[in-house]
């Protein structure tokens, strides 16, 4: 399966969902059958984490863009943040609903995934979703978020928790 499809899958499955009678369900009416559909809600605060640590290229980055763009666009989220960390944090940009966004990397040292964590921890934010996009060379927190984490990677390694999406593309 191609990984910008299994992101959209992993991604799509991290936004909350109701039923309701007001849109039957499609797939079942030519059968006879009425039953309540699926309703989507836009998503509420997303965080994208990118990894700016001196493995990752430009081509990386501008691929990284693309993606996040793309799915902005149908995920509808409230609002997003995206850290540019290395070994910390060096800068975090906000976008609202609607808004374009651009990467604008800051870093090139090591890579610290843990840093990103207590960024928004420390900040009270909840994302619906934390989405990195990295080679996933680097260290790990000791314990897992409450929240959804997808590592969008670069090369074929594991992350202790969440769900990796290999980026063969890259």
């Amino acid at each position: 399966m191609d990984w910008r499809e299994l992101l959209r899958r992993l991604w799509s499955g991290t936004i909350p969902a109701d039923s309701s009678w007001m849109r039957p369900n499609r797939r079942h009416v030519w059968n006879g059958l009425y039953l309540p559909g699926v309703v989507r809600e836009g998503v509420g605060e997303i965080a994208i984490a990118v990894d700016c640590s001196g493995s990752v290229n430009g081509r990386l980055l501008r691929l990284f863009e693309a993606e996040v763009c793309s799915i902005l666009e149908g995920q509808r989220p409230q609002c997003v943040h995206v850290l540019y960390f290395d070994t910390e944090v060096h800068k975090v940009e906000t976008f609202q609903a609607g808004e374009q966004v651009h990467l604008n990397p800051v870093g090139g040292g090591g890579t610290e995934f843990g840093p990103c964590f207590d960024w928004l921890e420390e900040h009270g934010i909840w994302p619906q979703t934390l989405v990195f996009l990295t080679d996933l060379c680097g260290t790990f927190p000791e314990t897992e978020p409450a929240y959804p984490v997808l590592w969008a990677s670069t090369e074929r390694r594991q992350a202790p928790f969440g769900s990796v999406i290999p980026m063969h593309a890259a």
